[in-house]
Parts: C-alpha cells; sequence; structure tokens
C-alpha cells in the first residue's frame, strides 16, 4: 500500500488522526517483512508525528499521532489512562 491509502481524518499543529484499517500494523513488527505500518506512513507525511497508542493488528480505528514531543507527552498520559474495557 501506498502512503496515499492512509485516511487522514484531521491534521492541526498538536495532531495527526488517521484510520487504520483491519490488518496493517500499528507500529513497526519484527523482521523485514513488517516493517510497512501506520506509523512509518504517518511520519513520511508528518516527519515529526509521535505514537500515541497503539491498536491491535486485526483491529480498524482511529490512531492518534502527535506532532512533536510538546505534544506527545500529554497525550500519551491521557491514553493511558484511558479505560477501554468494553461495559458488558
Amino acid at each position: 500500500m501506498a502512503d496515499a491509502d492512509i485516511e487522514l481524518m484531521h491534521v492541526d499543529d498538536a495532531l495527526v488522526v488517521i484510520v487504520k484499517p483491519a490488518g496493517m500494523l500499528a507500529v513497526p513488527g519484527r523482521g523485514a517483512d513488517k516493517h510497512d505500518c501506520a506509523a512509518a506512513r504517518v511520519q513520511r507525511r508528518f516527519a515529526d508525528a509521535l505514537v500515541v497508542h497503539r491498536l491491535d493488528q486485526a483491529a480498524s480505528g482511529l490512531l492518534l499521532h502527535a506532532c512533536g514531543l510538546a505534544f506527545a507527552h500529554p497525550l500519551t498520559g491521557a491514553a493511558l489512562h484511558f479505560d477501554s474495557a468494553p461495559p458488558f
């Protein structure tokens, strides 16, 4: 897949939000065949983008990337405290 295949939902000075399709890695895995991932594609377009959280490869959904360290720390902290447990 080419970088153009990343669907951007939101871009501003602090944040890049993309739609990660099921089957795509959120971050690079081990091995040369697992280097293509959402994080690498976003960083090719937005060099200072940093991963805020991850989704499993089988999951689809929104991925947040902070634009630089100044935005990454508060967003990462917020993601760590988010309760993602299903309500059932």
